[in-house]
């Protein structure tokens, strides 16, 4: 029953875009709706928040697996040494991964883990969408500057 628990908290994380503050990370991680869990905003929550935001910071850094590697390194090195570097992704990254064929939870999760920001224009939005980027990725992209 844990194993579920534990899963349903780190698909939360990871599917509810990206969080600007770690307070609030923990405590989405504690509230998300475990059978059993702990009430909001105890020690006990806090920690098992603590505990399932550092597994999906874990599961998060290595969410490339060797075929997106291989495709990243083939298509867009410079996107693959940004990601490896933890550095911010542009435009131009999110796009190289679109194109690329990487799945919208993996492109995401380096959204987050990277700690990229966009402020994204209307010109930037429809030049995301012509190249193939999906929309659940474009709204983390708008997120992250808000």
């Amino acid at each position: 029953m844990q194993k579920v628990w534990m899963l349903l908290a780190v698909s939360t994380f990871v599917l509810s875009g990206c969080s600007t503050k770690g307070d609030s990370e923990t405590m989405a991680a504690a509230d998300a709706g475990a059978p059993g869990a702990p009430p909001a905003h105890s020690k006990k929550s806090a920690l098992v928040g603590g505990v399932v935001g550092a597994v999906s910071e874990g599961i998060a850094s290595s969410s490339l697996d060797n075929q997106a590697r291989i495709v990243m390194e083939e298509k867009s090195p410079n996107t693959l040494k940004k990601i490896d570097r933890g550095q911010r992704l542009s435009l131009n990254d999110i796009k190289a991964m679109s194109e690329a064929g990487i799945s919208d939870p993996v492109i995401t999760t380096q959204i987050c883990t990277t700690g990229s920001i966009f402020y994204l224009t209307t010109s930037d939005i429809m030049d995301l969408k012509n190249a193939g980027v999906s929309e659940r990725v474009i709204d983390v992209m708008i997120q992250t500057g808000g």
